[in-house]
């Protein structure tokens, strides 16, 4: 899969799904979540979850994520972020 920087994004050949990270970032500022998400546990190893429970879980945090991406990359002041927050 092509992402917008011009790359691709990886697929994980054994589960399938997009390879992530345990925060679910798929590459720099890109995340995926629920079943669409190969990701990485530090107890479990890289895997792939089909569940209502983790696909609510795994966009809560990918979301966070994309908001503290936007956040730190970002050259204007937070207050000017039309409402964007942390999730936490």
């Amino acid at each position: 899969m092509r992402n917008g920087e011009g790359g691709f994004l990886e697929f994980d050949p054994h589960n399938g799904g997009i390879l992530c990270n345990s925060e679910f970032s798929a590459a720099s500022g890109i995340y995926a979540a629920g079943d669409d998400a190969s990701f990485f546990d530090v107890e479990l190893g890289r895997r792939r979850e089909r569940s209502d429970a983790h696909d609510m879980a795994s966009a809560y945090v990918a979301a966070n994520n994309m908001v503290e991406f936007v956040f730190a990359h970002s050259q204007r002041p937070p207050e000017e972020h039309a409402g964007l927050q942390t999730l936490r």
